[in-house]
């Protein structure tokens, strides 16, 4: 159970991640039965997934509102902190290599900014909302932000590169500029063209 009294209020930096594919990954699992295909996941893919994000998003001064299914829900108090810990996430998962039936696991990693205060089931925030939009947006492997966070962390962050992914449209949100994250020197994939 969440205490919800830890959760950050004023500007807050929502993350949200997802595991790519993770609906067929789970009709490839080893096991003859859906239970025990269900079972090789939880044990072989997201309870490995789980514990590397629970440990650096604590690592990075976040908090874990909710579990989202195959990902999670997350604030920060500290803009920085939030991007700094997505891109360690995704470098992590990197360097861990989940394998899966279908590769090596990767997850899309979405970030937004804006004011909130945490309530009795989490959050009702817009901010969070654009988080949630966000990372739909990202490329498997990848930290996408939103225009409000970017411009909170831009040029702060020693070892971090922005770049922009492009004009996206959300559903519910206006168009805006979406951009990624990653850490200096390494190779920063080409964003997919924007999609609406």
């Amino acid at each position: 159970m969440i205490d919800h009294t830890a959760l950050p209020a004023g500007l807050v930096t929502f993350m949200f991640t997802d595991i790519v594919g993770s609906t067929d990954m789970k009709g490839s699992m080893p096991g003859v039965t859906t239970a025990e295909r269900q079972d090789a996941f939880l044990q072989q893919v997201k309870a490995p997934h789980e514990a590397i994000i629970k440990e650096l998003v604590g690592k990075h001064g976040g908090c874990v509102v909710e579990g989202t299914g195959d990902g999670f829900f997350i604030a920060f108090g500290d803009a920085e902190q939030a991007v700094l810990c997505g891109v360690v996430i995704q470098q992590r998962m990197g360097a861990a290599k989940i394998f899966t039936p279908s590769g090596i696991l990767q997850i899309r990693i979405g970030l937004s900014s804006g004011q909130a205060k945490p309530a009795a089931n989490g959050y009702t925030a817009s901010a969070a909302d654009k988080a949630a939009r966000v990372q739909a947006k990202a490329n498997p492997g990848q930290v996408y932000l939103s225009h409000e966070t970017h411009s909170l962390i831009a040029n702060k962050v020693r070892g971090i590169s922005t770049a922009s992914a492009g004009i996206h449209t959300l559903k519910g949100i206006p168009d805006g500029e979406l951009f990624v994250a990653s850490a200096d020197g390494s190779t920063v994939v080409r964003p997919a063209p924007p999609t609406t």
